[in-house]
Formats: structure tokens, sequence, C-alpha cells
């Protein structure tokens, strides 16, 4: 940033008044340029600060849960929602939240939303996924949720060691893909 008595004529420089109150105006510009940079951070769910994504929660009466990363995909899942809950809608709420991708059926009055595996390792509260469709979705229908893809839990529990996964599996997608069954 260039110095503000520099704006001004070269006589003024010299005089001690006008140098004083260049200099604090200086200091109030950078207050002023700083809290910008700060507008516009806080402008995307992305990049805003945990203060304002609690305004935001304050504003669409959400809970506070998780990381204030989780707090971001939750909210972002929610921004998307409004609006007829549709397979696409389902999907998209469900991207939100994971980053992955979902398929949404329809059986006996309950819809199914079978969330599949993240693609960008995004660490999510899979509770989140039910709590951000259940209020869209109508009263008389269900709703169940479930993961179609297997923890690293499951994995550990369905194999004995690394050397039988290796055995198992042809490749890591095959591993991030295994449904127990």
């Amino acid at each position: 940033m260039r110095e503000l008595i520099k704006e001004l004529p070269p006589y003024w420089w010299e005089i001690p008044e006008m140098v004083s109150i260049q200099n604090a105006l200086q200091s109030e510009l950078i207050e002023l340029e700083s809290g910008f940079d700060r507008i516009i951070w806080d402008t995307f769910i992305d990049t805003a600060s945990e203060e304002r994504i609690s305004q935001w929660e304050k504003r669409l009466s959400i809970v506070p849960m998780g990381s204030l990363e989780q707090r971001r995909l939750y909210l972002k899942s929610v921004i998307r929602g409004f609006g007829k809950l549709n397979e696409e809608k389902i999907r998209s709420i469900v991207n939100a939240l994971t980053g992955g991708d979902a398929i949404a059926t329809f059986e006996d009055g309950v819809i199914i939303v079978k969330v599949l595996p993240p693609n960008n390792g995004s660490v999510f509260l899979f509770p989140d996924v039910e709590r951000s469709l259940e209020p869209r979705k109508p009263a008389h229908l269900g709703l169940r949720v479930v993961r179609y893809y297997s923890t690293w839990g499951v994995i550990a529990n369905r194999f004995a060691d690394w050397q039988e996964v290796e055995e198992h599996f042809d490749n890591w997608s095959g591993v991030k893909n295994y449904l127990e069954g």
C-alpha cells in the first residue's frame, strides 16, 4: 500500500501535523482493507469464519454439531435442500455433505437412501444425512438412510489381516466399494 502522505503535494510532506494526520488515516485504511478481506471470505460457506457459520446456523435454527468443516458441509446441504424433495435433490444434499453420490429408491412408503462412498475422502457426520433429509420428506413417508459402503471397521472385522484383504481385492477401488453381505 502506498503512503497517503505521498499522495499530497511535496510541500505538505514537511508539515508535522499533515504527516500525523496522514499516518492516522493510513492505519484506518489498513484496518478497513483487512475488513474487506474478512467480508469477502465470509461471503462463501467454504471460507467463512466460525463466527459467520454460527450466524448462519442461528438464522436457520440449526443446532451446531461436529467440527467447523462438518458444520460447513451440513450448512451447504441445508441450503441446497430447498424445494421439492426428489431423487435429484436427495443426491444434491448427500453430495453437499459427503462429496459422494447416493441412490434413492421408494419402497412400501419408505424413501431409501443408499449413501455411496465419498470421492474426496471428506470426513462428515453420517447422521447429518438423515438429519438433513428428515425435515424435507413428506410427513406420510418414512425415511431410511444406509451406508452403501464399508467402513474400515467392517473391513477389519471381515478380514483377518492385510494379506487376506490383498488376496480378496484386485485394487483399492475394490476395497472402497466393498459391501458386506
